[in-house]
């Protein structure tokens, strides 16, 4: 993922990240400070791309996968607000609909089509952290497209780290549970790197490793 891009989409993903952690800490901010911030920072990243003619139309296409992964996260978490945040998804608010479950993969494959590989990647970060929209009660299919994704990305770019497990049927695996080993030294250099390799491990293991 170009730093430039990057630089778009990380603030709202590690938002949702430190949130859970707040969640897991037993904070239960408000719906509306919640959606604030949110709506805020997609609303910044969207004028950063708009001013950006080379990043608006592959960030338009990573923000579906944002918002869609935004509105099942916090729908399925065990925080207070989770059934309300169903009544006030932000799908709604920037795109009228409520068939993110479907519409999520319609992009990705919009996304596969693209020369560049960083809106896919949002797509492919997205699955790793939990989204599994239509393929909630299927995981091997789940599996499946997330294997001919990672084709796609390392075909266009630096191979991400592979976080797969060994058999795409085995349906007892997280999606994308990330693999010991190297991975973990990963971390050290979140910050500074730019690449999906490190992308993916930082927010994996965010996710998956740390208490």
């Amino acid at each position: 993922m170009k730093e430039p891009f990057s630089q778009l989409v990380t603030p709202v993903i590690q938002y949702v990240i430190d949130l859970q952690r707040r969640l897991q800490r037993g904070e239960d901010p408000g719906l509306r400070e919640v959606r604030d911030q949110l709506l805020g920072l997609l609303d910044e990243a969207e004028q950063r791309a708009t001013a950006a003619s080379d990043l608006a139309a592959d960030y338009d296409l990573a923000k579906h996968a944002l918002v869609y992964w935004i509105d099942e996260v916090l729908i399925n978490s065990r925080w207070s607000q989770a059934a309300d945040w169903r009544e006030h998804i932000l799908e709604w608010d920037f795109f009228r609909e409520r068939l993110g479950g479907e519409k999520f993969f319609d992009k990705a494959e919009e996304a596969e089509r693209r020369a560049g590989t960083d809106p896919l990647e949002v797509f492919f970060l997205c699955v790793a952290l939990g989204f599994q929209g239509k393929y909630a009660a299927r995981r091997p299919e789940l599996q499946r497209w997330a294997a001919r994704v990672f084709g796609r990305i390392a075909a266009g770019a630096s191979p991400p780290e592979r976080f797969l497990p060994d058999d795409p049927d085995d349906a007892t695996n997280a999606p994308l549970q990330p693999l010991p080993g190297k991975t973990v030294l990963l971390a050290v250099s979140v910050l500074t790197s730019v690449t999906v390799l490190v992308t993916l491990a930082c927010f994996l293991l965010s996710v998956h490793l740390m208490p």
